[in-house]
């Protein structure tokens, strides 16, 4: 029984059902999120709009699930430009060594130094605020953290008598990245890019509850606090309803990484 109860299990329940919700709005019967009908401003939530209502008489409950949609795309774009770019980095560092380690570690350690949200808004400043913007520069902030985790697990199995093996085969360096580098570093990487999700929607609301998201009435979760923010005190669940998605999509994702990363260290589940 407490196994069907952990914390794991209804993480990946919430995010599946997030998903779906997100990804089959389209087609669900919701009302148009961006219709605007003056007699339903401001309504709690009822049996006509489970969630309530906007200031502009838009449906909560209908501008949440299609605002899951972006908010999720935009994750993932992140976290595949961030794992695409940085994984990348920290592998050829780590494997090459010598002055490519050392150049690609110097500059991971300059930018870590560098909180990632300002090197998102610096580079929103510079390409100007949308939602593909938000995507880049969100990828961009994350490109260290990959690096530096993935140039660990590269260290740490270079090394080992199997790759000196295959080296000593005559295996070609990209072979050898490809089938005895690439696997082992799989799983650490896997586990920063579900955490990673989490901390992309995370930094993304962020951008577009300042703003930066180009349209202000697209239905994306950060979108929807900066326009509801000022009446949270009269109508607290404009506030509330993106808040909790953000927040229990983020926690389920941290949970879900933290699940990763004791099944897939073999040390923890040692201990264990």
């Amino acid at each position: 029984m407490s196994r069907l109860l952990s914390a794991p299990l209804w993480a990946g329940i919430i995010l599946a059902t997030v998903s779906f919700l997100a990804i089959a709005s389209p087609v669900l019967p919701l009302q148009d999120p961006y219709v605007q009908q003056s007699l339903d401003r401001l309504m709690p939530p009822s049996s006509a709009h489970w969630l309530g209502t906007d200031d502009l008489g838009r449906d909560m409950l209908s501008r949440l699930l299609h605002g899951g949609r972006y908010s999720l795309f935009v994750g993932m774009v992140a976290v595949g430009i961030s794992l695409g770019i940085g994984g990348t980095l920290g592998i050829c560092g780590g494997y090459a060594g010598g002055w490519i380690d050392r150049g690609i570690s110097s500059i991971t350690e300059i930018l870590l130094a560098v909180p990632g949200i300002l090197i998102a808004l610096v580079t929103i400043a510079v390409l100007g605020p949308s939602l593909f913007n938000v995507m880049i520069a969100v990828g961009l902030s994350q490109i260290p953290h990959y690096a530096r985790q993935s140039r660990a697990s590269v260290l740490s199995i270079r090394s080992q008598d199997f790759v000196l093996a295959s080296r000593m085969a005559g295996s070609s360096h990209g072979r050898i990245m490809l089938y005895h580098i690439l696997p082992n570093v799989a799983g650490p990487i896997l586990v920063l890019a579900t955490m990673g999700l989490g901390s992309a929607i995370l930094e993304s609301a962020a951008l577009s509850f300042l703003g930066l998201s180009g349209d202000p009435n697209r239905p994306e979760w950060g979108s929807m606090l900066h326009l509801t923010r000022e009446r949270f005190q009269d109508q607290p669940w404009l506030v509330l309803v993106p808040g909790l998605a953000i927040s229990g999509s983020v926690l389920s994702f941290n949970i879900l990484g933290d699940w990763l990363r004791d099944r897939l260290d073999p040390k923890l589940q040692s201990r264990g």
